[in-house]
C-alpha cells in the first residue's frame, strides 16, 4: 500500500502507521499523518523503549522496535508546542510532497524514454518499409529494360532472317537461267477495284500441310517473305527440320513465285484478309 510506505519511509513505527490507517486511512495519508502525531506519546500502543527493549502494548504484545534511521521530523516530544508540532507536520508534508514530486519526475522521464524507442522504432520501420519499395520498384525497373532487350533482339534477329531469306533468292534467280517473266493479271484486278482507303493491316490464315493453323496480323506494307520467315519459326509440322516450302492462296488459286516474295502483301491481293496455304517443295 502506497500510504503506509510513505508513513514508514518518514519513520513512523510499523504498529502506528496500521493503526492510523485503520482510523483515518479513508480519509486520505493527510489525516493519517495527523492521527499519528497527535498519539506519537500513547503508550497503549507502543510505550518507550529502554535499550534494545521491544515496545509492549497493553495486551502484552510485543512490538517490532522503530526503526533506527528516525527522522526529526517523527521524533516525538511529550511537552511538544501545537506550534512544533505544526512546524514538524509541515516539514513531513514538504517531504512527502517533495517524493511524490520525485516520482513524477521519475515517471516522465520515463515516458519521455518510451516515446523516443516508439519514435525510433518507427523510423526504422518506415526505413525498412522505404528500403523494400526501392529494391521493388529497382526490380521493377530492371524486367522491363531485360524485355526491351529482349524484345528488341527478337525483331533484330526476325529482320536478319528476311535478309538472309532475301539473299538466298537472289542467289538462286541468279544460278537459273533468265526466264520471261509470268504475266499478271493484277493491273486489271487493281482496275476493278474501288476507290476505297487501301487497308493498312491484314490478317491471315495460314493453314500448314498436315491441317494445323496459324493466324497472324501483318502490316499490309510488309512483304511476303515475313510472312515466309513467321512461317519458319512458328511452325508445328516440321519439328524443327529445314524443309523447304512454299506459300499459295486457294481463291484465287495462285502459286507464288520468288518474285512474289519482295512484294508488299496488299499489291498480291492479301489484304484486308486471306488464306495462305503451306506447300511442299522438293530438295533441290
Amino acid at each position: 500500500m502506497a500510504d503506509e510506505k510513505y508513513l514508514r519511509e518518514m519513520g513512523f513505527p510499523e504498529d502506528k502507521i496500521k493503526l492510523a490507517l485503520a482510523e483515518k486511512g479513508n480519509l486520505g495519508l493527510q489525516a493519517a499523518m495527523e492521527w499519528l502525531l497527535e498519539h506519537a506519546d500513547d503508550a497503549e500502543v507502543s510505550g518507550p523503549m529502554e535499550g534494545n527493549q521491544a515496545p509492549v502494548s497493553s495486551a502484552g504484545v510485543i512490538k517490532e522496535a522503530p526503526s533506527s534511521e528516525l527522522s526529526e521530523e517523527a521524533a516525538v516530544d511529550p511537552n511538544e508546542s501545537e506550534a512544533s508540532k505544526a512546524e514538524r507536520v509541515q516539514k513531513l508534508q514538504d517531504k512527502i510532497a517533495q517524493r511524490r514530486q520525485e516520482k513524477e519526475e521519475e515517471e516522465k522521464q520515463y515516458r519521455i524514454q518510451q516515446e523516443k524507442r516508439r519514435r525510433k522504432e518507427g523510423q526504422d520501420l518506415a526505413k525498412m518499409k522505404n528500403d523494400l519499395e526501392y529494391r521493388e520498384t529497382q526490380k521493377i525497373v530492371e524486367e522491363r529494360k531485360r524485355e526491351k532487350l529482349e524484345d528488341k533482339l527478337a525483331r533484330q534477329r526476325v529482320k536478319d532472317m528476311i535478309a538472309e531469306d532475301r539473299a538466298n533468292k537472289k542467289r538462286e534467280r541468279e544460278k537459273q537461267p533468265e526466264q520471261a517473266k509470268p504475266t499478271t493479271t493484277t493491273p486489271a484486278v487493281a482496275s476493278v477495284k474501288s476507290n476505297r482507303p487501301a487497308p493498312t493491316d491484314t490478317r491471315l490464315q495460314i493453314i500448314c500441310p498436315d491441317g494445323s493453323k496459324m493466324v497472324q496480323t501483318f502490316s499490309a506494307q510488309e512483304p511476303l517473305s515475313a510472312v515466309r520467315v513467321y512461317v519458319k519459326m512458328n511452325r508445328k509440322d516440321a519439328s524443327g527440320e529445314e524443309i523447304p516450302f512454299g506459300l499459295m492462296s486457294a481463291f484465287p488459286k495462285k502459286v507464288f513465285t520468288d518474285s512474289d516474295y519482295d512484294a508488299p502483301l496488299n499489291s498480291l491481293g492479301l489484304a484486308p484478309s486471306a488464306v495462305l496455304h503451306v506447300t511442299k517443295q522438293a530438295m533441290e
